[in-house]
């Protein structure tokens, strides 16, 4: 006859508390990335909104220039 042996998986009383930490861990970075995130976006706003102006002044003085060319011939 062959006895099986059985060994149970005794899980710590404290397992919890370092699930917990991990989880606070977690929260944290992923808390820490969304402000990130935000604050690139905000970021990438201002910058489109910056480069169009400059498109725009710069569309502005060509018309100009040509306005000048044309008046000059």
């Amino acid at each position: 006859m062959v006895e099986e042996a059985t060994e149970e998986v005794k899980i710590p009383l404290y397992y919890d508390r370092f699930q917990e930490e991990r989880d606070k861990r977690i929260s944290s970075e992923l808390s820490r990335l969304e402000t990130m995130v935000k604050y690139n976006a905000e970021r990438i706003a201002d910058l489109h909104a910056e480069m169009n102006r400059r498109f725009e002044e710069l569309e502005g003085e060509m018309n100009r220039r040509f306005e000048e060319l044309e008046g000059e011939m």
